[in-house]
């Protein structure tokens, strides 16, 4: 297979690995029992918290643990997918929303972390084979104002596809479910398809490199030349990964989280503008711990050098920020004691997890 070729058939295999991932989402928000299993392959494995074994038994004990919170959303963001013929692995960003109780006993939970996977290529389509899930940061707050009856329906356990999404899917009986993008397609429509995805994808290897505070992954994303205007940094992007990486380090935790990407691009070059959410926890100068949340957005300069695409000017725009210390949010949180935990640099599990998929011999 020529290398055209072979970058048509991994772009369209991350687009329906994407769709895989998003089914995982709706599954676990809509209590989905068939939807849920139908992610995994059959002899899949998940490792998340306390539970460590067959996908099949994790689909069976989830639904209890989802149903004793009364609303939850659980959504993903970033999406790096490597390649490997017909395996691959995936680091997921995901956010969950959860609120357990009512009135003034009712408590918000926001968990923050990554599934790190290893997928298939079976029967036509692909399936998560392995599942290891890193908890990077949560927070737990006293109530906000919300009331129960705030909400649109009731409890997770009431919210199936017999309800809002199936009676909207009936009003266009016309359209079918997803489809098998393995076909001939137009070929400027593929080369686009590919452009955008190698984009996308320096835009994802820049979150691991603040986040990991992994030097190698955040200079790769920058054409010699480019320009970091950072707000508390503006200049060489080489210069700002050498200013960055010393300050993220002395985070407690942290997120860069990914949301919507919009590219106009040609054959060789593309302006971004990429919206993020930054979740960090750390200490101040008089030792208070605090959480911040920074909202914004990447606008970004791309260009296409020796067949990669790669940034070279970064302008961040900063849309709104909160700054709360933790005496003022609450104490512990559920998801503190969960043993897989994101980490800076080579320690954090997604090194050991994608050799193991990528390098070792997974199966």
């Amino acid at each position: 297979m020529d290398t055209q070729n072979a970058k048509t058939v991994d772009s369209i295999a991350k687009v329906e690995i994407e769709d895989l991932l998003a089914s995982y989402c709706r599954a676990i928000n809509r209590c989905d029992d068939s939807l849920l299993r139908s992610v995994f392959y059959s002899d899949a494995t998940v490792c998340y918290g306390s539970f460590s074994g067959p996908a099949s038994e994790f689909c069976s004990d989830v639904f209890a643990s989802i149903r004793s919170f009364d609303s939850t959303l659980h959504t993903i963001g970033n999406s790096l997918v490597e390649m490997k013929g017909d395996l691959a692995f995936g680091e997921t960003y995901f956010v969950a929303f959860m609120i357990r109780g009512s009135g003034a006993d009712a408590i918000d939970i926001t968990v923050g972390g990554r599934y790190l996977d290893s997928f298939v290529w079976s029967a036509g389509r692909w399936w998560i084979r392995t599942r290891l899930v890193s908890i990077d940061w949560s927070r737990e707050v006293p109530p906000t104002g919300q009331e129960k009856s705030q909400l649109n329906g009731g409890a997770p356990q009431a919210r199936s596809d017999e309800g809002e999404l199936a009676e909207f899917r009936s009003q266009y009986s016309a359209i079918g479910g997803p489809g098998n993008f393995r076909s001939e397609s137009d070929p400027m429509a593929v080369a686009r398809l590919i452009d955008q995805q190698e984009i996308k994808d320096v835009i994802m290897t820049y979150c691991r490199g603040i986040d990991r505070c992994d030097e190698g992954a955040l200079r790769s994303i920058y054409h010699p030349g480019a320009v970091d205007e950072h707000g508390l940094f503006n200049g060489d992007a080489m210069e700002f990964c050498d200013y960055i990486l010393p300050l993220v380090s002395r985070h407690i935790t942290g997120m860069h989280y990914i949301t919507t990407v919009v590219l106009e691009s040609d054959e060789l070059a593309a302006i971004g503008e990429s919206y993020f959410i930054a979740y960090t926890t750390g200490r101040d100068e008089n030792d208070r711990l605090y959480d911040r949340t920074i909202g914004g957005r990447y606008l970004d300069r791309f260009e296409k050098r020796e067949s990669k695409w790669k940034i070279v000017h970064r302008k961040v725009v900063i849309d709104w920020n909160q700054l709360v210390f933790r005496g003022e949010t609450g104490g512990k949180s559920m998801f503190d004691d969960f043993a897989v935990r994101g980490k800076h640099g080579k320690e954090d599990p997604l090194y050991a997890e994608r050799e193991r998929i990528l390098i070792g011999t997974s199966g």
